[in-house]
């Protein structure tokens, strides 16, 4: 769609061989990788979604009112 490769492995964050694993293991190691401390959600990102929620809304807000 993007003409990119998706077979490019370097695209992706974690790339797992199903071929090696079922899907419940599949899902454990994803679980697993998304409590990793790098993961978190920080102050700084947090408050960044507040703003983009606020603006999404007041930008909905605006649009419905317009029309």
């Amino acid at each position: 769609m993007y003409g990119m490769d998706t077979n490019i492995t370097e695209l992706y964050d974690l790339v797992l061989h199903i071929d090696c694993i079922n899907a419940d293991g599949a899902v454990e190691i994803i679980c697993d990788v998304a409590k990793r401390p790098c993961f978190h959600t920080t102050p700084v990102a947090k408050r960044k979604l507040k703003e983009l929620l606020e603006a999404a809304k007041n930008y909905s807000n605006s649009s419905a009112s317009a029309s």
